[in-house]
């Protein structure tokens, strides 16, 4: 069985702090005009957490970098979440790559427990279904997917910080 990944979209890393992280990365990085956003119920639906019942909030910032690469962090707020998880464990980091695949979002998820791979957690936010496989042991980090509806307008970030 093949892979359905495609392309790896985006980084992203887990923070304690998203204002610290946003300053960190600006300065490695040189990326600016992060979109800030917060995730929680009721916009943030149908989680599943370790294959239960899930219930989470978080705060995000996007960033895109001159070649196109979109760098994500994520400072989780309640939980139990995987992002809760990852700085138990590891504290701040790389915590997951974004990939595009092949055919439906549900067919990628297949083609992922063929190969062994199941979701750790997964919902929907708005319109988006997401999901995060376990490739941690073939891979070393977590490869997130998901499906954004065609022609699908974001929502006005909380606020732009440069």
């Amino acid at each position: 069985m093949i892979s359905p990944i495609t392309k790896v979209i985006q980084l992203a890393f887990v923070v304690n702090n998203l204002e610290a992280g946003i300053e960190r990365y600006r300065q490695m990085f040189g990326l600016t005009n992060w979109e800030v956003y917060t995730l929680a119920p009721p916009s943030l639906k149908h989680l599943r957490y370790h294959g239960n019942h899930g219930q989470f909030s978080l705060r995000q910032a996007v960033a895109m970098s001159k070649d196109g690469m979109q760098y994500e962090l994520i400072e989780p707020l309640t939980g139990p979440s995987i992002y809760h998880d990852f700085l138990e464990l590891h504290g701040e980091g790389l915590h997951h790559i974004a990939c595009e695949y092949t055919g439906s979002f549900d067919e990628a998820i297949s083609q992922f427990y063929q190969l062994g791979v199941v979701p750790v957690m997964q919902g929907q936010w708005g319109e988006i279904r997401f999901a995060y496989m376990d490739t941690k042991k073939k891979i070393g980090t977590c490869v997130e997917i998901w499906d954004i509806p065609n022609n699908y307008k974001f929502p006005i970030p909380e606020k732009i910080v440069p």
